[in-house]
């Protein structure tokens, strides 16, 4: 994970850098409202826009910058060493006068699946053939889900510490609750990657589950936008 090209970071800040959606919303209304498109019903797309951004997503973006940032494995080696820099940049960011949160994420949210698979609870046999909805998975550093300001509706949230102590706690989204945990509370419960029999990959963390969350509220299929979703510190083994 922490190996991968880009690893996103956000500083929320007091001021709104939205010069690129200013620009793109006038794009579309001076060629929708000002010079039509050449076919009939042409403001329903005024009208589809409009009720997308009524729909509450579950995180507030509100003055929100991101950005990437990718490590060369050759300076660090080790997922350690990663997380010590991601750390180092985190807190360099927090310093900056104006930012009021600042945290890190392998994906931001409804931007597509970075990396997932099935997951194993403890304590559970699963039915021959049966088949375990395939959950997305998201590495953030402390603070992400207040510098996102993503509502917990039970627990509580991952924060620094949980990294420092290495602890393997999650927190899920409604999805998969239902999914892995239907008419039960999955808070304290313990899930793991499923990996093939004789796999030579190291074994996955058993992982807590310490939160459940209120995002994301739509319901796409086939992406991480409504299907279940895990947050997980950025130093666990997860496969």
């Amino acid at each position: 994970m922490l190996r991968s090209p880009a690893f996103t970071l956000a500083a929320v800040s007091t001021l709104a850098l939205a010069i690129g959606a200013n620009t793109s919303i006038f794009a579309v209304v001076e060629r929708v409202v000002l010079n039509p498109l050449p076919y009939p019903d042409s403001d329903r797309l005024i009208r589809s826009f409009q009720k997308l951004r009524a729909v509450d997503p579950g995180v507030d973006a509100t003055s929100a910058l991101s950005f990437s940032i990718g490590l060369p494995m050759r300076e660090y080696p080790t997922r350690r060493a990663a997380v010590a820099a991601h750390h180092a940049i985190l807190d360099r960011l927090s310093a900056i006068p104006g930012v009021t949160a600042a945290s890190a994420s392998t994906c931001l949210p409804l931007a597509g699946g970075c990396f997932g698979n099935g997951l194993i609870v403890e304590g559970q046999t699963p039915e021959p053939g049966m088949v375990r909805p395939f959950v997305f998975f998201r590495g953030i550093a402390g603070g992400y889900l207040e510098a996102m300001r993503i509502r917990v509706l039970r627990g509580r949230g991952i924060d620094r510490g949980d990294i420092e102590r290495r602890e393997p706690n999650i927190v899920a989204n409604k999805a998969f609750a239902d999914a892995y945990f239907p008419n039960a509370d999955p808070i304290g419960r313990r899930v793991k990657s499923s990996t093939p029999p004789g796999s030579s990959f190291p074994a996955p963390d058993w992982l807590t589950i310490v939160g459940r969350l209120e995002y994301p509220q739509n319901r796409a299929r086939r992406t991480d936008s409504g299907g279940p979703v895990v947050h997980a510190d950025v130093d666990c083994r997860r496969a």
